[in-house]
Parts: structure tokens; C-alpha cells; sequence
């Protein structure tokens, strides 16, 4: 999605403003998305939410989006009007880097890409001393509350792995023009393991606030028609 992160830098960018994002061509190829926890109550009314493993092995909650690529995101590149877009993608084109500073600071970071930055047109990221201006403030407190949030996800996530509740999915895809593949790895909750925790562990669920995102996740698996009638497959579900 970022094809040419570069650092924010107000002695470099000084001159740059940045224009709203209004067409996500950027997102047109992912079929997936990451979400956060606290989106699942909005995520649920579109889109189905399931859980996937990245190549470093860690678990992680992502939105389906489509079966080969967005399915949201018309041939205008617009995102279907009045449907939710997940913060993953509102961030485009800024993110918060870590790893980058000395100090173990989060660094701002800018797809140098993206075609609404630049010197020409748009709002202002800096003043004329190289202070910030209110709409990069603004930017940089979405951009932190997105990092919490999604350290926030991560433990909640963390924690459903350990209490091994979760149950591997394949879903079977047959084009409408014959053609099969397989989506892999997806996992979902398994609601039958989720009630046979001990009592003290499902309390813990509920005082940490967990259950809600859990059937959030559980009764967005019925958005999958939305996604099978969008794509014109036929997608049927198989566990492991």
C-alpha cells in the first residue's frame, strides 16, 4: 500500500501540503485489512472479521474485503459511499515508524507517492519556522491513537491465542467462471471452546471487555454473503 515511505521531515517538507484522500486506487489490490479491536462494533455491520497468522507467526484481526482484491473500491476509486473504512486504511498515506529514532520514539513517516503531497496544492504540514500546523497535529494524534489501539488489539488477541479458542477455516472458492482456489489459514473463535472456559476465565473475558469484540467477530462471519454476492463465487467454509 505505501509504495514510497519516506521520513516526515520539516527542513525537507518544509514547502509540502498534503490534499485529502479521496481515491483509494492505492487499496484497490488488498482483499484484506488489518482492523482494530475498537473498530469491531463498526467493522461487523460490512464486513466479515477473522483472524490470520502474518509470516512472523503472530496472530492478528482483519476484515475481508473481497476474494482477489477490494471489492469496495469501485473503478472510480471511490470507496462505496456511507460504508465504513477501516482506520488501517484512513491512515494512508501517513504511518508511525518504529525501529527508525535512537531514542525508541514512533517517527512519522509519508508515502512520497502519494499524489496529494507536494508543494502545489493543499493544506499546509508546517509553518514558516518549521512548527506544525494544526492539521499535522491532528494527523499525529490519529496516528498515536491508531499505534495504541493496536497495541491494545494485539494483547487482546494475544490473550484469545492463549486460551487456544481459536479454529482454523479454509474457505473454497469456486469463480463463477469455473476456476477454484482456496483462501488458507483464516481462523476464527470457536464459540462451542469459548463456553466450555472455566467460569473464572469467561468472568475475565467480560471485566476486560473482550466478549463484546468476540461476537462482533463471530456474527460478522455472516457478512460473508456480502462478499460471495459482490465477487459472484461460491465460497464454502471448511474447518479443519
Amino acid at each position: 500500500m505505501y509504495k514510497n515511505p519516506v521520513i516526515l521531515n520539516s527542513n525537507i517538507h518544509q514547502t509540502f501540503k498534503i490534499t485529502p484522500v479521496k481515491d483509494f486506487v492505492f487499496a484497490k489490490g488488498l482483499n484484506s485489512c488489518v482492523v482494530l479491536a475498537q473498530e469491531f462494533l463498526e467493522v461487523v455491520k460490512q464486513y466479515p472479521i477473522v483472524f490470520s497468522r502474518t509470516a512472523e507467526g503472530a496472530v492478528i484481526s482483519v476484515a475481508l474485503l473481497g476474494i482477489s482484491d477490494n471489492l469496495f473500491v469501485g473503478s472510480d476509486g471511490a470507496w462505496e459511499k456511507e460504508l465504513y473504512i477501516p482506520a488501517f486504511i484512513r491512515r494512508y498515506p501517513f504511518n508511525l515508524a518504529e525501529g527508525i529514532a535512537e531514542d525508541g520514539s514512533l517517527t512519522v513517516c509519508v508515502d512520497a507517492d502519494y499524489p496529494g503531497f507536494g508543494p502545489e496544492e493543499g493544506e499546509s504540514l508546517f509553518t514558516s519556522d518549521g512548527s506544525n500546523t494544526p492539521l499535522l497535529d491532528n494527523t499525529i494524534d490519529f496516528l498515536r491513537l491508531y499505534h495504541n489501539q493496536f497495541e491494545i488489539t494485539k494483547g487482546f488477541v494475544a490473550h484469545l491465542t492463549g486460551l487456544n479458542i481459536f479454529k482454523s477455516v479454509d474457505a473454497n472458492i469456486t469463480l463463477a467462471r469455473g476456476e477454484r482456489f482456496t483462501i488458507r489459514d483464516l481462523m476464527m473463535v470457536d464459540e462451542e471452546a469459548l463456553l466450555k472456559l472455566p467460569d473464572d476465565e469467561l468472568v475475565a473475558l467480560v471485566r476486560r471487555g473482550f466478549m463484546p469484540w468476540i461476537y462482533a467477530h463471530l456474527y460478522s462471519m455472516t457478512n460473508l454473503s456480502r462478499i460471495i454476492n459482490r465477487a459472484d463465487h461460491v465460497v464454502s467454509p471448511q474447518e479443519d
